[in-house]
């Protein structure tokens, strides 16, 4: 059964909207889409969906982010002359008409009308989105777009407001002893982000996170004593960071001086210090 926007009117009806965001679709007289379909949340720095959207007079263009997570994101949105945008949110109803580019209240979503001419096209049109940066690491947010006519929707269309998962680092831990020169480390990351491990200004490996986020990077020889590994995954604009320090103890190194040599009482009092206090690399 097609539901409709008069059969959910005043502030009843905008929370039904921004809790459903998409209504049942009748047959379509107009025609959305979306490029790219998911954008990444930079928080406060805005990212845009170029959008073409088309109609006829009297249809009217609803813009929302349905959910809980659509109280921390904003909206706005670029559109020609001829056209009224306004806010309209959950308990206070449709807000006074916006310029175009202009930013709706925190939570608030935005419906346009046609207020002259005949059939309209409204290509590469562009939404921006932000959010207060409060939105969950791995969360998925829909941006959805609804045109109604006569108070029935006839096309409807979301895309995604993505907040990536953090970068972590699973192996090793921090302090870890490693007996290896060149060591592996795994982690997870957003779904096939690039991942990145530097040792200072120097990256020692490269490679993408699978389908599930799980990723495995072994990396050129370091040499022994203390390392701090940095980590960075970047998806879209998106990027994200995390750290380890390993000691690096690799028994392929020749020692500068045996232990016997060192003593016992001298052995104790280096402490595991020593492992690479009189260890040199292989020529």
């Amino acid at each position: 059964m097609k539901k409709t926007f008069r059969k959910i009117a005043g502030a009843a009806g905008f929370a039904a909207v921004l809790a459903a965001g998409i209504l049942a679709a009748s047959p379509a007289s107009a025609a959305i889409s979306f490029s790219p379909p998911t954008i990444y949340n930079t928080g406060t720095t805005p990212q845009s969906f170029t959008t073409s959207i088309s109609g006829v007079t009297g249809d009217t263009l609803w813009i929302s982010a349905p959910g809980a997570n659509g109280a921390h994101v904003q909206l706005s949105v670029n559109f020609p002359a001829g056209i009224t945008c306004k806010p309209f949110a959950s308990g206070t109803g449709v807000g006074a008409a916006i310029a175009s580019g202009a930013w709706a209240p925190l939570g608030s979503g935005i419906l346009c009308t046609l207020t002259a001419g005949g059939n309209w096209t409204w290509p590469g049109l562009s939404y921006q989105v932000k959010s207060d940066g409060l939105i969950p690491a791995g969360t998925s947010q829909n941006i959805a777009t609804n045109v109604t006519a006569a108070g029935t929707n006839v096309e409807s269309k979301t895309a995604v407001y993505r907040t990536a998962e953090d970068v972590t680092i699973t192996s090793p831990t921090d302090g870890q002893l490693v007996s290896t020169g060149t060591p592996q480390l795994d982690g997870l990351a957003e779904p096939n982000a690039t991942v990145t491990v530097r040792k200072g200004a120097n990256v020692v490996c490269t490679t993408t996170a699978n389908s599930s986020g799980s990723w495995s990077c072994v990396t050129t020889a370091l040499p022994d004593g203390p390392t701090t590994l940095d980590v960075t995954q970047t998806v879209g604009p998106f990027a994200s960071s995390a750290s380890v320090g390993v000691t690096i103890a690799d028994p392929g190194n020749t020692p500068i001086i045996g232990v016997a040599a060192a003593g016992v009482a001298g052995v104790a009092a280096l402490g595991s210090a020593a492992v690479f206090a009189i260890r040199r690399r292989k020529s």
